[in-house]
C-alpha cells in the first residue's frame, strides 16, 4: 500500500525484500519503470524507491522527465548529481538534464562528422 500525503512518500512494508549476494557482495538491480505519460511513473518509481531504502537497501532513483517531476513527487530539489532525500535514509535521487546532455553532445558529434569527411567519410571516397 502507497500513501502520498503533503510531498511525503510512506510505504507500508508487504513483504521482506531478499538481497541475493554473489561472492559475499550485493548486486545491484536496475528497475525501470516506463508507459504512456499519466500512467504514474514517477508515482509509482518514487515510491518504489522510498520502500526500498526504508528496507534498508542503498538506492539511486534515476529521472530523464525533463518535467523535474521526481522532485515534485519527493517534495526535495534533485540536482545533476546524486543528492541525499531528506527523511529517507540511504535513498539519493538525481535528475538528468536531457538538453543539456544533447546540447554537449552535438558539437562532439560535430566535429567526428567533420573529422571523417577531411578523410574520405566512411571508406566512400567524393566523386
Amino acid at each position: 500500500m502507497v500513501l502520498l500525503h503533503q510531498g511525503n512518500v510512506r510505504i507500508y512494508h508487504l513483504r521482506w525484500i531478499q538481497r541475493p549476494s554473489m561472492l559475499g557482495r550485493v548486486m545491484a538491480r536496475l528497475l525501470l519503470f516506463g508507459g504512456k505519460g499519466g500512467v504514474g511513473k514517477t508515482t509509482t518509481s518514487a515510491a518504489t524507491a522510498v520502500w526500498l531504502a526504508d528496507s534498508g537497501l542503498r538506492v539511486l532513483i534515476v529521472s530523464s522527465d525533463p518535467a523535474h517531476s521526481t522532485s515534485d513527487s519527493l517534495g526535495v530539489d534533485i540536482g545533476t548529481e546524486p543528492t541525499p532525500i531528506e527523511g529517507v535514509e540511504g535513498l539519493y535521487g538525481l535528475e538528468m538534464d536531457p538538453e543539456s546532455k544533447i546540447s554537449n553532445l552535438l558539437p562532439k558529434l560535430g566535429k567526428m562528422v567533420d573529422g571523417m569527411n577531411s578523410k574520405g567519410g566512411m571508406g566512400v571516397s567524393e566523386v
